[in-house]
């Protein structure tokens, strides 16, 4: 070859990068470090990354780096002949490896095949690759399963000792850091999280206005004998606000007075997600008590088993039968049925009740076997560009 022959240009290449949070290896400085070398190493140059920070490897939802691929490796001229990958688990840990094959296959029919980095079969061809990298999914996706058993059971342990587990903060509580379990550096912002392993975090009392609300809930509850609808119009009629700037709403009320954490204890394990699935509800006896370390609880453990003894004294939701019931009523007091009557008629604890069942008011109308509420007042129809002309002036 003449020393005036030019060198081949570099192949076009298009790298994905994925890091969720279980080891620090797979961060995604590191996987392009690696890919980079994969790159010069074999005549290849990275045009276009796509990145996913901080997402789960089990499913392609909520993954918008791995979304845009898919889209854009259809797309002609796309500008890259190959998508590097640091390894099969950078890719994805689908539970089901042949979802992971899947999308693979759709990027090499259209011409831009997948090259796995790391792995021992970068350049391997035929049934040995397709072997080991079917060997290679399932061992990934058997890594989630592992790891999730892995996290139950640790996060079980620390919810026993009073610990907090994640979530979201219950209005009048906050999130304390203690360091090494014990050393109290304070409370954690929103949005804010423990930056050590050996630290932790616990719920105490937050701020003095919510914490105020919720003694105030328990008072009108046990001393003053309201219900919860009559204590949610007494806080909306005072002004009172949720958390959230909103109106109060019964079922605000109801999770309050039953909540144990006001009194220091806490609850893990009640429900369980299994990869890739929908939450289920898990027994009784599978639950995790923990008593919280607190620095003061926000109410008595009597109060609270006082509020407990009048809740099961109460008669119990109101069957579907007399929902409809009190719309029948509401209808031939009024001769009409619209949400503003709904919610105010002290027989409905919750007027969304019947979205919840019905779907919607005038649903739960045509159950009761009345005329359907209105969906709202008639809006006048616009003329032109809504001016008004010179006759109609005049």
């Amino acid at each position: 070859m003449s020393s005036d022959t030019p060198p081949p240009s570099p192949i076009p290449v298009a790298q994905y990068v994925r890091m969720s949070t279980d080891m620090q290896k797979y961060s995604t400085a590191n996987q392009e470090a690696a890919i980079a070398r994969f790159a010069d190493s074999h005549g290849m140059q990275v045009v276009r990354t796509y990145r996913d920070d901080g997402k789960s490897g089990l499913r392609i939802r909520g993954r918008t780096g791995l979304q845009a691929l898919m889209r854009d490796v259809h797309i002609e001229p796309r500008g890259f002949n190959a998508i590097l990958v640091y390894d099969v688990s950078r890719w994805g840990r689908f539970q089901n490896p042949d979802e992971s094959a899947h999308y693979e296959f759709l990027c090499t029919r259209a011409g831009a095949p997948v090259v796995y980095c790391a792995e021992l079969f970068p350049d391997m061809t035929g049934p040995m690759a397709a072997v080991l990298k079917s060997i290679k999914r399932s061992m990934a996706a058997e890594f989630s399963r592992e790891l999730a058993v892995k996290v139950r059971a640790g996060q079980s342990r620390v919810a026993q000792m009073g610990f907090f587990t994640g979530g979201v903060t219950n209005f009048g509580m906050a999130r304390k850091l203690l360091g090494d379990g014990v050393e109290d550096r304070g409370l954690l912002r929103i949005g804010q999280h423990k930056a050590l392993n050996s630290d932790r975090v616990v719920l105490t009392a937050g701020k003095g206005w919510e914490v105020a609300v919720v003694r105030l809930i328990f008072y009108l509850y046990v001393k003053e004998r309201m219900g919860e609808l009559a204590i949610s119009r007494h806080l909306n009629s005072r002004g009172i606000t949720t958390r959230r700037g909103a109106r109060w709403e019964t079922l605000h009320i109801v999770r309050i007075l039953r909540n144990e954490v006001y009194v220091g204890v806490t609850w893990y394990n009640r429900t369980t997600r299994p990869l890739g699935a929908s939450p289920i509800r898990n027994p009784p006896e599978e639950w995790v008590r923990g008593d919280a370390p607190f620095a003061k609880p926000v109410i008595s453990r009597r109060m609270f088993d006082e509020a407990q003894k009048i809740k099961a004294s109460r008669p119990k939701r109101p069957t579907e039968e007399q929902y409809l019931d009190v719309l029948r009523a509401i209808y031939r007091a009024e001769g009409k049925i619209t949400v503003r009557l709904v919610r105010a008629s002290p027989y409905v604890p919750n007027y969304k009740w019947f979205y919840r069942r019905f779907g919607s008011l005038p649903a739960a109308c045509r159950a009761a076997g009345i005329p359907p509420a209105p969906l709202g007042p008639p809006k006048r129809p616009r003329i032109g560009n809504g001016r008004r002309s010179a006759h109609q002036s005049a």
